[in-house]
């Protein structure tokens, strides 16, 4: 699944050396080009037309009114069907650009580490001799690359944990994207960013926030899942008796199933489209005859997570998107396998990773930004 657009319109061996988002480039051929420009220019009308019944959304609709043409213009958007790598390049920035651009403009250091396979490690704001570090695998059906509203978000959380009396630095995980870069390379690339932050930042686990929105809460999961029980292509990871300070999942993909009763109640509510929402994964990430515990973690049973490596554990979904039952789900089989310090949330008519679409359109934090705030408080208390 996708976290929101940038712009409205919008075998055992793993591959070698694959990039970044920021790596490849390849032209877009002439065809692609017009859908692009296709896409941009029909803006206006469906702009009006979803403003008009906007304003008839009664007491089921968003709470005010630009959200819901923001959500429902979203939604159309996604009903367009996947595109093409070519196609999202064209309207995408990197990763790379959009961090430097945030840093640049906000004038906040950045340090940029290189990892594995081409995957990035970018560290924003200055360390402190105590200083917390929140670690964070960006959504985007691990096709498409950070968006702004993520850095915006996330450094919202660092401004709350600093008014608390902590200061933190926030680390984003540059991994490679689909359909270049395939399964299992971002789960190592994924490792290799807690080993550098362990290894050479020499940070405590008990420092360490890991988290992530969608494919990029799948990306957090698999991470633990390996901590757990390690994956066979994967360098093992270990913490010895020692946890991290808090895992943050926001409405993490779980499943690449899409017949979950909340994607027919939620199929006119979430931004996202119902029909589009899992074909990404067998398509351009992963081949289902590689389906496992890593990358489907509603496949597991409740005594995979026995030892979750985590004091605390936020387990964040909409009440309004597609795949809030599959969430809630993973939820009560984590408690079941006796995960420590799980507080699972769903938040009333709230969309996917609702707290990154409010602050990629500009909108007041809500009830999901509200519990991220509140819970990552208590993590470092």
């Amino acid at each position: 699944m996708s976290t929101p657009p940038n712009e409205i319109s919008e075998s055992q061996s793993p591959p070698q050396q694959p990039t970044t988002d920021s790596e490849t480039e390849m032209p877009l051929i002439n065809c692609e080009k017009l859908e692009v420009y296709k896409s941009k220019l029909s803006l206006p009308a469906v702009y009006l037309s979803t403003g008009l019944k906007a304003l008839f959304r009664g007491s089921d609709g968003a709470e005010t009114w630009h959200r819901e043409v923001y959500t429902s213009i979203s939604r159309r958007n996604a009903m367009n069907g996947p595109e093409s790598p070519e196609q999202r390049r064209e309207r995408w920035p990197s990763t790379s650009d959009v961090v430097d651009e945030y840093c640049k403009k906000e004038n906040i250091r950045i340090e940029t580490v290189e990892l594995v396979h081409g995957a990035k490690l970018h560290l924003v704001g200055e360390r402190s001799s105590e200083g917390k570090v929140i670690l964070w695998y960006h959504g985007g059906g691990y096709v498409g690359p950070l968006k702004s509203g993520h850095v915006i978000f996330l450094m919202q959380c660092v401004k709350r944990l600093e008014e608390s009396g902590k200061t933190a630095v926030l680390c984003i995980v540059e991994y490679g994207l689909a359909p270049e870069v395939r399964y299992p390379v971002q789960y190592i690339q994924g490792v290799e960013a807690v080993r550098h932050l362990l290894n050479e930042a020499k940070y405590e686990p008990s420092d360490i926030i890991i988290g992530g929105d969608s494919s990029g809460g799948n990306l957090a999961l698999g991470v633990i899942s390996h901590i757990l029980h390690p994956h066979k292509d994967i360098q093992p990871l270990t913490l010895g008796s020692k946890v991290f300070g808090g895992i943050l999942l926001l409405s993490p993909w779980v499943t690449f199933e899409n017949t979950a009763k909340s994607f027919k109640e939620n199929a006119e509510k979430d931004y996202l489209y119902a029909e589009n929402a899992a074909a990404w994964a067998p398509s351009e990430f992963c081949d289902h005859a590689d389906y496992n515990s890593y990358n489907v973690p509603l496949s597991a049973d409740p005594s995979w997570w026995t030892g979750f490596p985590g004091a605390k554990t936020l387990l964040v979904c909409g009440e309004w998107e597609l795949s809030r039952d599959d969430i809630k789900e993973i939820g009560e089989r984590m408690g079941k396998g006796g995960v420590q310090g799980l507080t699972v949330e769903s938040c009333p008519k709230e969309v996917h990773a609702a707290c990154i679409f409010d602050a990629q359109f500009g909108f007041k934090p809500q009830i999901m930004a509200k519990t991220v705030f509140g819970w990552l408080v208590t993590v470092f208390s």
